[in-house]
């Protein structure tokens, strides 16, 4: 009975839409916060241009693209092996850059988040691909996929700022008054914790 109870946990975790939502908030904005400081911190510039900062490109383009339904066969699998790659690029480029002692605080502040929600974020995928009856070559990308349906459907305009904020705040809203809006309130929800760190590690030096 309490096997049952576990497996059904954790079931329920690894196909809570609100945690894959969250989990992918977090990678954008780890992501975001990393792509702006980590270029500061480490001193190869090679490693900066060749690895991390297109892995970074790679990881925002990616995971914001595949929010919309694309009805090509094989993406998911596609989408686990960039997935996949994007996970090997940011490894990489770290231990190739070695950072010094003086950013392990900004390492751990930075890398843990994006680490973690990015070995989430295949946990995710890899649940999805395989409750999935079809076989691996037909399966289409779904960002929920196996995942019960909310009582308010998540929509990848809800799913990027927060779905508060992209509501209308009056009737009749148009949906480019209302996409300006995320789009703001969610530059400054982002912004303020790249301050935030980039004030603690420069007054920190």
């Amino acid at each position: 009975m309490l096997i049952c109870l576990g497996d059904m946990i954790f079931s329920g975790l690894l196909f809570s839409p609100t945690l894959r939502v969250w989990n992918l908030r977090l990678l954008l904005l780890a992501t975001l916060v990393a792509f702006i400081w980590l270029p500061l911190a480490i001193k190869e510039v090679d490693v900066v241009f060749y690895i991390l900062s297109p892995t970074f490109v790679l990881i925002l383009v990616h995971h914001v693209a595949f929010l919309f339904r694309w009805p090509i066969p094989i993406l998911a699998l596609v989408d686990w092996l960039l997935a996949f790659l994007e996970s090997c690029g940011v490894v990489a480029g770290l231990y190739i850059s070695a950072l010094p002692r003086l950013y392990i605080a900004t390492f751990k502040f930075v890398c843990i988040p994006l680490g973690t929600s990015m070995l989430l974020s295949m946990i995710f995928r890899t649940a999805t691909i395989l409750q999935n009856q079809e076989r691996l070559f037909h399966q289409r990308f779904a960002f929920l996929g196996g995942c019960p349906i909310p009582s308010r459907p998540y929509t990848p305009l809800s799913i990027l700022p927060n779905r508060s904020i992209s509501r209308p705040l009056v009737r009749g809203e148009s949906t480019i008054v209302i996409l300006v809006r995320a789009v703001v309130l969610s530059r400054i929800t982002i912004g303020l914790p790249i301050f935030a760190v980039y004030f603690v590690l420069v007054s920190g030096k």
